[in-house]
């Protein structure tokens, strides 16, 4: 249906995979762009399916092993940030977000087989060359809670920002190159 009615950058994605697939007949152009579409829907319409809040009146209820879990917004917010996963309001990613920088390839939200997505070549120059600069992480302290946003100092030395918190866990946007020092517990940095 996409394919049909919003066919952004139609022209150069079948350039780009008859480029990449000369021996393709046209039909199967054809065939592989529409699955690219198709690809981009599904995300489009998982996208929008995340749970949105209003105060604490909703509810999410979580299956895990046959049993319900009933979590509130603060309870989801938490377990979102633990789990790294960035929103596109709070964390305002806004025509300013890398996908690789946001931690979107952990969650297979990028097909590296097909392409034809917005920013491929530069998410995949990135990849290729490793020239990712700042990454988010999930930052936890024991001594203060978070505010957001807010620059992140470590060792009176300014590692990155804050992008959306929940008591004294973070998601924050970290300058690579300084969390080697950092002490790290499941992957969350501890300041």
């Amino acid at each position: 249906m996409i394919f049909y009615l919003y066919p952004l950058r139609k022209s150069i994605a079948l350039k780009n995979i008859s480029i990449a697939f000369p021996q393709y007949s046209e039909k199967d152009k054809q065939r592989l762009l529409k699955s690219c579409y198709k690809h981009y829907g599904i995300v489009l319409v998982d996208f929008f399916r995340l749970p949105k809040f209003k105060k604490d009146e909703n509810k999410i209820i979580q299956i895990i092993k046959n049993k319900k879990i009933v979590l509130n917004s603060q309870e989801y917010e938490k377990q979102r940030i633990l789990n790294c996963v960035p929103d596109i309001e709070k964390d305002k990613l806004y025509n300013k977000a890398y996908l690789l920088q946001y931690n979107f390839e952990n969650l297979n939200s990028i097909c590296w087989k097909k392409g034809c997505f917005v920013g491929q070549e530069v998410t995949i120059k990135m990849k290729i060359k490793g020239s990712l600069k700042k990454k988010l992480y999930v930052v936890k302290s024991f001594t203060k809670k978070f505010n957001s946003p807010k620059e992140i100092k470590y060792k009176n030395q300014l590692i990155g920002a804050t992008t959306s918190h929940c008591q004294n866990i973070a998601l924050a946007l970290v300058q690579t190159d300084k969390t080697k020092n950092i002490k790290k517990e499941k992957n969350i940095l501890i300041i």
